[in-house]
């Protein structure tokens, strides 16, 4: 996070776009590789949402 905690916020907005994007096309293949790829710019609540998807 701190990497991009001085981007505007329209750039965040479009990583974020960009994830969930890419998430929601994934497949169970793939899913684990995307979702740790944007883990660590991910705001607590995203990383909530993929635990509690990953329990699943």
């Amino acid at each position: 996070m701190d990497d991009i905690k001085n981007w505007p916020a329209k750039r965040i907005d479009m990583l974020y776009h960009i994830a969930s994007k890419e998430l929601s096309e994934s497949n169970f293949q793939n899913y684990e590789a995307i979702a740790l790829k944007y883990y660590h710019v991910s705001p607590d609540d995203a990383k909530n949402q993929i635990w509690d998807s990953n329990a699943k």
